[in-house]
């Protein structure tokens, strides 16, 4: 029973991690960009997907 209640939280804790750190972007083409925003101004905004930054 211990073990059951363990994996569980560490599943939501692992699920909860991931998307703390990531915001989603959806796009006028409607297709999505999941990542870390770096920079946001009237004109662009910069994000980080999965290390990689974007270019502007």
């Amino acid at each position: 029973m211990d073990k059951k209640i363990s994996v569980i939280l560490s599943l939501m804790f692992l699920f909860i991690s991931s998307s703390i750190f990531a915001e989603t972007i959806v796009l006028k083409s409607g297709k999505t960009v999941e990542g870390k925003i770096l920079e946001k101004t009237d004109k662009y905004i910069r994000v980080d997907t999965e290390g990689m930054d974007l270019p502007r």
